[in-house]
């Protein structure tokens, strides 16, 4: 039970000189055009690890994925769920306005495809910077707030793996991972400076009406097209559990409500006896 009187996150750190410098090597590496060796490099070495691997890596950097996990921890972390759902509003106007203004190609658009590794579907167009970095380790950096740092540093370091696995399924070049990783940063601090205290997401509507998201967000991960057909089984399974976890927690809400209500007609009885 969490102290509706004190913050229930850690500030998320201003890493904005670590963004800048992510920002600036991504400059360097565009200045003298060495995207293309790069990615071929990193690409290259990152075949040698199963097609599988990385198809379930990459998409732990995919919105719907991210919160298919909440309904697994939601009365301990349902807070965060309302932080993360600023995060996504936040994502989807810098990520995507930027993706808009710039349309730049692909990997798959520029390189013949026999010419790398490809995992998944071929898309060709908006790949600045990478949505999937920006996610992974702006949800990283979200969850180092609340949990105890050495967990919340090997989930950041996964978040990297998950950048990382942008350029290994062939899809993003290495500026759209790293203006993305530093998109993530700066949006998890944006997100966690305004939300730092919102324990009024402990009111039983408002958790009611996050469950009923979370599980239309299970219930569209059935039919789900995410492009990685390799990881078809696990992404269903993935679904059926948040959807199960759904409906428990709605029933432990629904049976603490019960309880609530019953104490309140108790003591509403008991008052008249005790004046």
């Amino acid at each position: 039970m969490f102290n509706a009187s004190s913050p229930y996150m850690k500030p998320v750190p201003l890493w904005g000189s670590r963004a800048w410098i992510l920002v600036q090597v991504a400059g360097l590496i565009a200045l003298f055009k060495l995207d293309q060796p790069l990615f071929l490099a990193i690409n290259r070495v990152a075949s040698i690890l199963p097609d599988t691997f990385w198809s379930m890596v990459t998409l732990m950097g995919d919105g719907m994925i991210v919160f298919a996990i909440f309904p697994f921890v939601f009365f301990r972390h349902h807070r965060l769920m309302v932080v993360a759902l600023c995060l996504t509003v936040m994502a989807l106007l810098v990520i995507h306005g930027i993706k808009g203004l710039t349309d730049w190609p692909r990997p798959p658009g520029v390189l013949a495809l026999d010419t790398f590794n490809l995992i998944g579907k071929p898309y060709t167009g908006n790949t600045f910077p990478s949505g999937h970095a920006a996610t992974a380790v702006a949800t990283a950096m979200l969850w180092r707030a609340v949990l105890p740092q050495r967990f919340g540093n090997w989930l950041l370091a996964a978040a990297l793996l998950v950048a990382v696995s942008r350029i290994a399924v062939g899809i993003h070049w290495p500026t759209d991972v790293l203006v993305g990783v530093a998109a993530g940063l700066m949006l998890a601090w944006a997100a966690g400076k305004r939300m730092q205290f919102v324990s009024w997401s402990d009111r039983r509507w408002v958790k009611a009406v996050l469950l009923l998201m979370l599980a239309g967000n299970a219930i569209s991960l059935f039919t789900y097209r995410h492009g990685y057909e390799l990881v078809e089984v696990p992404v269903y399974l993935l679904a059926v559990g948040s959807l199960a976890a759904c409906i428990v927690q709605g029933f432990r809400l629904y049976f603490d409500w019960r309880e609530e209500r019953a104490r309140i007609r108790e003591s509403m009885t008991l008052s008249p006896e005790q004046g």
